[in-house]
């Protein structure tokens, strides 16, 4: 059944006022779940997440506010039963939390209502993600499906190449819009970490397709980043080199591929491949950076025009930056990249990237720790995990659905890496993995 529901959440085009209900499914049965301690529960969770379309961008339809929400609360009410906390972890989020709302009260002319009420969320997210204890009931109501979860986002991902081909119109709109569309990197992850590498080489080739189709970037270089990363960890013997060349070719040809056959081979078409055509005709990585994205880039020069304590530990919460130097200039109000009253105020709260928007107001030193930390479960606990949390951090934070679906799927990670008090074995394993 999850595997239809899955084709079905899929169908923006052919069934457009059914597809982004589908989600109801997932919900209902996590309560049912829940309420009866089923071993599913933390599973259709993730998929009510996965499959409720919180954006539509004015094209498809979305899911209603009052589904989403219920999603939302089923997964707030769910991290939050994790209630016992870690000492040393609590005691240490207290003290830099105190410190924060110190520096928020040297800052308080300068702190936007919304931002501020943001902050004091992604807080209290982190307060149980990363402080919660890894106890043996924890690790039970955190125990993952990777294998059903692979397979349904397979099921996804083939409907989803199907409505490229036959469907999409590169000039109505992007593909999906979805702020959780980097979940379909998940299946080229699980089967890099099983070696499964006549799989892994495949869903290469397909998820860089439908990366390109979805018009992204961001996600598209932390995937091939971490998973040269993970290869790089084995780089001892030549078959190890030559699986890296391989995946290169593979990424190579389905680009050229697509671009002859889509745009006639006009590598500036999409912004996914224009990418590549900037890495090849530039050396300078500042004109690489302001080429690839003029606003990013500009955020990059506004966050460093700050004193270097800010710089470290950030502004505060709720904190935004004056543009004194009107480095934004260039940016329209139907540019979307800021609202009108960032632009005509030129005080500026919202950004696109993790170490701009959250570095601002909590330090580069809190961003560059966190990444840390999650990097070094990559060891210890579920490896496909770690690499699809990696990814959502840089590219899905932005927003209520991805901060509580990150916010799960680090508890998940965290119990998966801590062994369980009374067998001594690890607590989360796949019945996917068992049956392999």
């Amino acid at each position: 059944m999850i595997l239809v529901v899955a084709a079905i959440s899929a169908q923006r085009f052919l069934l457009p006022n059914v597809y982004n209900l589908i989600c109801v499914y997932f919900l209902f049965a996590f309560w049912y779940c829940f309420i009866l301690k089923k071993p599913s529960t933390f599973l259709y969770l993730i998929l009510s997440f996965i499959f409720t379309v919180d954006n539509g961008g004015d094209i498809y339809a979305e899911t209603p506010s009052l589904i989403r929400y219920a999603i939302y609360l089923s997964g707030l009410l769910f991290i939050s039963t994790s209630f016992r906390f870690n000492r040393i972890p609590l005691m240490v989020f207290l003290v830099y939390t105190a410190f924060l709302l110190f520096i928020t009260m040297l800052n308080v002319g300068n702190i936007e209502f919304v931002t501020f009420t943001r902050d004091i969320f992604l807080l209290y997210l982190m307060l149980f993600s990363l402080c919660a204890k890894t106890s043996s009931y924890n690790c039970d109501k955190y125990a993952l499906d990777n294998y059903k979860l692979c397979l349904a986002i397979i099921v996804f991902i083939f409907f989803e190449c199907a409505n490229s081909f036959f469907f999409y119109d590169s000039i109505n709109g992007y593909l999906n819009y979805h702020s959780l569309k980097a979940i379909v990197l998940f299946p080229s992850f699980y089967f890099l970490v099983r070696e499964k590498w006549l799989l892994f080489y495949a869903f290469v080739i397909v998820t860089f397709f439908l990366l390109v189709m979805y018009v992204t970037r961001m996600i598209l270089l932390t995937w091939i980043l971490l998973i040269f990363v993970v290869l790089s960890r084995k780089l001892i013997s030549l078959f190890d080199l030559r699986r890296i060349a391989l995946i290169c070719s593979l990424m190579v040809f389905s680009f050229f591929v697509y671009s002859n056959i889509t745009y006639e081979f006009d590598l500036s078409a999409t912004k996914a491949t224009n990418l590549f055509l900037i890495l090849l005709s530039d050396s300078d990585i500042f004109s690489i950076l302001r080429s690839l994205d003029p606003v990013r880039y500009a955020e990059l020069v506004i966050l460093f025009d700050r004193s270097f304590f800010e710089i470290i530990f950030g502004s505060g919460l709720g904190a935004g930056v004056f543009d004194k130097n009107n480095i934004f200039s260039f940016v329209g109000v139907y540019d979307t990249a800021f609202s009108y009253k960032e632009l005509s105020t030129h005080f500026f709260y919202n950004f696109h990237d993790l170490w701009i928007d959250i570095g601002l107001r909590f330090g580069l030193i809190a961003v560059v720790l966190f990444v840390v930390y999650l990097a070094s479960l990559f060891s210890k606990g579920d490896k496909n995990l770690a690499l699809m949390v990696l990814v959502l951090v840089f590219c899905s934070f932005f927003n209520t659905a991805g901060l509580i679906f990150i916010s799960l799927l680090i508890m998940a990670l965290r119990c998966s890496s801590s062994e369980n008090l009374y067998t001594g074995e690890k607590c989360i394993k796949s019945k996917g993995e068992k049956n392999e």
